[in-house]
């Protein structure tokens, strides 16, 4: 994980929504840091997720979405979730 590139306008995206929807400190807000340390509980995550949803407008799978722990795993599942999307026929 460290040292790989991440993609910035989805990861500003994400804390966007965690500091103004959640009311995360941005200043504290950390690629590999978890989300549950920083308070994030079970209720919050499915808002997040619906959050996602709604923001990159993609349908979260949620075997996938469990496996979510820090700012770095988020953006790897919506990066794998819009390619998903992509690849689907319309």
């Amino acid at each position: 994980m460290v040292g790989e590139a991440i993609n910035t306008q989805i990861l500003d995206k994400i804390v966007d929504i965690l500091v103004e929807d959640f009311s995360f400190d941005r200043e504290k807000l950390q690629t590999d840091g978890s989300l549950q340390e920083l308070g994030l509980d079970s209720i919050d995550a499915v808002d997040l997720i619906v959050a996602l949803e709604k923001t990159f407008e993609f349908r979260a799978e949620e075997e996938k979405a469990k496996k979510i722990r820090t700012l770095y795993d988020i953006v790897r599942f919506i990066e794998e979730s819009l390619q998903e999307k992509a690849a689907k026929p319309a």
